[in-house]
């Protein structure tokens, strides 16, 4: 059985990461496992923004909804026949996913992409891009937006 590996971040990109990942595992009667990788920045889980670093109390319970929030994502496709695990890589980053999606035999790696600008990708890097440069597997990139 073929495993379609796809990075989740919960941005507006989400629900099309979703949708692509449902064609293509249809498609190619493909396994799929939903990873989203957590950072070890400890504000990276808060929604909205924060006067103070959450608590490790805190932390915890925002683990645990982000990977409830993943577990829903994943109920999406069971329901519509596809095999799907979840995977929530904690205090990791997208070189620890790309080497579990090395380990799970990974045939196609589904990422979205955000149309951040030249000087943001400059300064701060992307993800998608970084996923491009080391996967060893073809990736699919969902855009955020239409192209026009």
């Amino acid at each position: 059985m073929n495993t379609i590996v796809t990075l989740v971040d919960y941005s507006d990109v989400t629900p099309k990461l979703i949708e692509q990942t449902e064609r293509y595992a249809k498609a190619l009667g493909s396994q799929v496992i939903l990873v989203h990788v957590v950072s070890k920045d400890p504000m990276a889980l808060v929604k909205e923004p924060a006067s103070q670093i959450p608590s490790e109390e805190q932390r915890r319970e925002l683990i645990a909804a982000d990977f409830k929030h993943l577990s829903s994502l994943a109920d999406l496709l069971t329901a519509v026949g596809i095999n799907v695990q979840v995977r929530q890589l904690v205090d990791a980053d997208i070189g620890k996913a790309l080497a579990e999606s090395e380990h799970w035999n990974a045939e196609l790696i589904i990422v979205g992409s955000h149309h951040h600008g030249v000087l943001y990708n400059w300064f701060v890097g992307s993800v998608t891009s970084d996923v491009i440069k080391a996967a060893n597997c073809p990736v699919l990139v969902v855009p955020a937006t239409p192209a026009k």
